[in-house]
């Protein structure tokens, strides 16, 4: 609940920064290629181990295409950092055999640190010439993974799937001629661990994250 209340608080922020929006001039036609970037504030969380939400940043590229007044396709490349902290695990999690190498219970809070490269495929319907809403599908490489408990900064990225998929929904509001503002959930449907030893930390944990971004987007031809 409070994952939703957060997400709802970012988009009424976006939307009351647009009542005295500038309009763009004219709608997009058929075909219209826009290019630009985007980056601002994020915040992830991992399901079903607890903890606390994550603050970062995502930042990202990418092409938008018109098929009609309409309707857009959009293709994003990204870096976000995904992950939780203060994750504290029940030692009966640890197999009997091997609870002597683990750092475990509340005294030992871990905080995991993802970095991956996204590249997003969206398609997006605007009602008009400042409010869209979109949807798609987004695909993950991870290049970073870390876990800090106690004073110690474990590489982990060899117990965790590599690769994710998962699905984006968002707005994207106009406040001006070419900048807009981008709220976006998103949320992976596979379980971040891959090995014995991951799954007995994270367990079904899955990546969600939050993003509240600011663009700007240029007419190509």
């Amino acid at each position: 609940m409070k994952k939703i209340l957060f997400f709802a608080v970012m988009l009424s922020f976006a939307v009351s920064t647009t009542v005295q929006a500038q309009l763009r001039e004219e709608p997009y036609d058929m075909w219209d290629v826009l290019v630009g970037g985007k980056v601002g504030p994020s915040i992830s969380t991992m399901t079903a181990v607890g903890g606390d939400m994550k603050p970062w940043f995502r930042g990202a590229l990418l092409t938008e295409v018109f098929v009609n007044p309409n309707f857009s396709m959009t293709f994003e490349a990204a870096y976000s950092r995904k992950g939780a902290k203060n994750i504290v695990v029940d030692p009966n999690m640890i197999i009997e055999e091997e609870r002597g190498n683990y750092l475990v219970g509340p005294e030992n809070p871990y905080e995991y640190n993802l970095d991956y490269l996204d590249t997003s495929y969206l398609l997006k319907y605007s009602f008009n010439q400042k409010l869209g809403f979109y949807a798609g599908i987004t695909f993950s490489t991870m290049i970073s993974g870390r876990a800090k408990v106690a004073d110690l900064n474990n590489n982990i990225k060899d117990e965790l799937h590599k690769g994710e998929f998962s699905f984006p929904i968002g707005v994207e509001l106009v406040v001006a001629k070419n900048f807009t503002i981008d709220g976006r959930w998103n949320w992976a449907p596979r379980r971040v661990a891959k090995s014995d030893k991951a799954r007995m930390l994270l367990g079904k944990a899955r990546n969600q994250y939050f993003s509240l971004t600011f663009g700007y987007k240029i007419l190509v031809f």
